[in-house]
């Protein structure tokens, strides 16, 4: 760590199943259509693999943005 924010928002729209263009640091994470329990399973899952962090799920869910998560897996929240 850190995560570089552009390869950890690559990987996340891998997660999500999403199109790497329509996610950006100031993506909703609620617009996503990925971004269900299942969604944030495979977010926890890709923090840990690729990114060496344990995120809390409580922490995980109060994120509303993309740059949240970002400040989320470089530990500043």
């Amino acid at each position: 760590m850190p995560a570089s924010d552009t390869e950890f928002v690559r990987r996340l729209a891998e997660a999500l199943n999403e199109n790497q263009a329509s996610v950006q640091e100031s993506t909703v994470l609620a617009d996503l259509e990925g971004w269900d329990s299942v969604g944030q399973l495979s977010v926890i899952a890709l923090v840990d693999e690729y990114f060496n962090r344990r995120i809390n799920v409580d922490a995980l869910r109060k994120c509303q943005r993309v740059s949240d998560l970002l400040q989320l897996v470089d530990g500043q929240s």
